[in-house]
């Protein structure tokens, strides 16, 4: 039975640039990763953190709706606003070592990263050391230990309560992204470079895989496969793994890993760069995509057989802009930070969406947007390549994707809807030729 659709719940703005990154803070001494809450619950013990190109860092906290009150959607609202980074914000990730205080990082192109009080918002630790910009943060929560990756082309090792550097990784070059797993306890980094490392979790590297990707590797993250997997076949040296890490890259592709660095799987399904995957804490064999073409994407992965796995986007969800990152908070909602400087919240339960005119709006302003997109490039476009509108019925394509069709003497782009399983007009491309993107923040 197909799972229900993710629904616009939120839309807000209060960073006045490019949003890069956002993370979920649990408000009680506990996990935020490992919350028991269900995916229909509404539970307000979390707050959201996001960070700007605007060199802010801004706490969200989400305020509770009557149940009376007809449904307009989730409100959340500003509750800090930080500014204690000195140029732009690139990473953002819960802290759950100290269970006396409740706090979060911060890493940016300062070349710091911070240990903040979720409360009150002041400085409890500085990270210093970095060469270069601090573009991704992870905790070993159980050695109270902080990973950083930076622009340098190296990870630190860093003591959470004295801000000591314990080791210094430089195996990389260029940006580093970071992962730490609990079980077993491992750290994964990996870099534009296009290399993936798997090392001890105090520092010793085990393995290396030089070209992971074929451009940048973006973000990692692992998801958990069903322990049934592996037990199918736990007489055989080839059973399934029970994890595998995820890495996302410009190379608009996300593969699996297993951990002793055996390709399982790649998912196709992007246009453009991946910025960002995050695996479902909450739902089985689940991830979560952001991507430079403007969407952020829903993945159900399938155990093929013993050491295989398969995947397919389920969902697609339009944004005006670049997504950067994508986050599950703890009631199964998601949510996104985009270049328009929005934050979104997502849901599935429609009781927690925005109004469906709202929705509509939303959605009608990416479609827009997107075609303004395509319009740039009009003028390099062969129209006579491009397939005949009399065509489209036989094509297909995957939800959210873009494709642009001859009509007569235009060019028009249209885009695959999943649930009705046909192309929907989005508009004729007209204007200049398209130039190469580039993001203020980027190298």
């Amino acid at each position: 039975m197909a799972s229900s659709p993710f629904l616009l719940a939120f839309e807000g703005a209060v960073h006045s640039k490019a949003v890069r990154c956002v993370c979920v803070v649990s408000k009680n001494a506990l996990s935020s990763s490992s919350s028991s809450a269900s995916a229909s619950s509404l539970n307000p013990s979390f707050e959201l953190v996001s960070g700007s190109l605007d060199s802010s860092v801004v706490v969200w906290s989400l305020e509770e709706t009557p149940a009376s009150r007809a449904p307009t959607g989730l409100v959340f609202s500003p509750r800090l606003c930080l500014q204690h980074h000195r140029d732009f914000v690139y990473c953002v990730a819960p802290c759950t070592a100290d269970a006396n205080i409740r706090s979060f990082f911060s890493g940016g192109k300062d070349k710091r990263a911070l240990r903040i009080a979720l409360d009150d918002g002041r400085v409890l630790m500085e990270y210093t050391g970095h060469e270069g910009p601090v573009c991704s943060l992870a905790e070993v929560a159980a050695s109270s230990c902080l990973v950083t990756g930076s622009w340098d082309g190296s990870a630190r090792l860093w003591n959470i309560a004295s801000g000591e550097c314990l080791r210094k990784l430089t195996q990389h070059k260029h940006a580093v992204s970071v992962l730490t797993l609990r079980e077993p306890q491992l750290l994964v980094t990996g870099s534009q470079d296009k290399a993936l490392n798997f090392w001890s979790i105090s520092g010793h590297l085990q393995k290396t895989i030089p070209d992971a990707h074929d451009d940048i590797i973006r973000a990692l993250d692992y998801l958990s496969l069903p322990s049934s997997s592996s037990a199918s076949s736990s007489s055989s040296s080839s059973s399934s793994p029970s994890s595998a890490v995820l890495s996302a890259s410009n190379d608009q592709l996300v593969k699996a890993w297993s951990l002793d660095g055996s390709l399982l799987a790649q998912f196709e399904g992007h246009s453009a760069f991946v910025f960002d995957v995050t695996a479902s804490r909450l739902r089985a064999n689940v991830f979560f995509t952001a991507s430079d073409d403007c969407t952020c994407k829903v993945w159900e992965v399938q155990d093929e057989e013993s050491r295989h796995l398969s995947g397919r986007a389920t969902q697609t969800l339009l944004h005006a802009a670049t997504v950067w990152r994508v986050a599950e908070l703890p009631t199964g909602d998601i949510v996104t930070c985009c270049e328009d400087g929005k934050l979104r919240v997502w849901t599935q339960d429609e009781a927690r969406a925005l109004p469906v005119a709202a929705r509509m709006q939303q959605e009608s302003e990416a479609k827009e947007a997107q075609a303004a997109a395509a319009a740039k490039s009009a003028s390099s476009i062969d129209i006579a390549s491009l397939p005949d509108v009399s065509q489209m019925a036989s094509i297909r394509g995957q939800d959210g994707e873009m494709k642009m069709f001859r009509e007569g003497n235009m060019a028009t782009v249209y885009t695959w809807k999943q649930s009705t399983g046909c192309w929907e007009r989005v508009g004729e491309v007209v204007g200049a030729a398209k130039q190469s993107t580039h993001y203020e923040g980027d190298a």
